[in-house]
């Protein structure tokens, strides 16, 4: 309770909407996939701790910069490469075009949960939200005027952009995570998460990756949120993992 009415109270605010951000329901048909250092994967929702019969997926909050996309599953059992290439491109092409967003979240982040809370107990909270404060608002100037330009390739309607930078002002937890925010809100293309995610994957990786698919595809089933055409879909898989491995 001392927390609460303490001078890092605004900085614990703050960390509750950013890991609060973290949290994202997809859906039955849909993956959340991140980029790691091995290349793409999906992220797996925690489906045995379920919240009113959903499964969410968490993403780390230790890496706002991290880019995570929001992909369709059970959709197809055939590996297409010219989708395959065409999604990786268009990520590529967000990615560089929205560096400076990027970027900017990365540094609302360590404002916000580094420098922040470090300021107030060597000096006192007004003194680090002088320092912070303008940091905030440079960042959001920043990212306001690529967002709108370069607003077509994320797909999103100018109402949508608007309301995304409305929120990151009144809120800095959700600007920290403002990279994320706009790749995951909505699905990125008809692309197959899993077999957009195996074409950067060797046979072992692919293993795993059907094992654990099989795990939340028997939970899914379980509570009733399949179809008989997702149960199709999802045998196909198998055969498809492999011929996505020679692309």
């Amino acid at each position: 309770m001392h927390l609460l009415y303490s001078d890092h109270a605004i900085w614990l605010l703050c960390a509750v909407f950013y890991l609060s951000d973290q949290v994202r329901y997809a859906g039955a048909n849909a993956l959340l996939v991140g980029e790691g250092r091995k290349g793409w994967a999906p992220i797996i929702p925690h489906y045995r701790f379920l919240i009113l019969n959903r499964a969410f997926t968490v993403l780390n909050p230790l890496t706002p910069w991290a880019t995570a996309i929001t992909l369709p599953w059970l959709s197809t059992g055939e590996a297409m490469p010219r989708d395959i290439h065409r999604q990786q491109r268009r990520v590529k092409v967000v990615t560089a075009r929205l560096a400076n967003i990027r970027a900017a979240a990365s540094v609302v982040c360590v404002s916000l949960f580094v420098i922040g809370p470090v300021a107030t107990e060597s000096s006192g909270l007004s003194f680090a939200i002088l320092i912070v404060a303008p940091v905030l608002i440079a960042m959001w100037v920043g990212v306001a005027i690529p967002l709108i330009l370069y607003r077509g390739c994320l797909g999103l309607p100018l109402g949508s952009l608007i309301w995304i930078l409305i929120e990151c002002a009144i809120c800095p937890g959700y600007f920290a995570n403002l990279w994320r925010r706009l790749l995951v809100r909505r699905l990125s293309s008809s692309t197959d998460a899993v077999i957009f995610c195996s074409a950067t994957m060797n046979e072992r990786q692919q293993a795993k990756l059907l094992v654990q698919l099989e795990l939340y595809f028997d939970d899914l089933s379980e509570r009733d949120l399949l179809t008989d055409a997702d149960e199709v879909s999802f045998t196909k898989y198998g055969h498809a993992l492999k011929r996505s491995s020679l692309l």
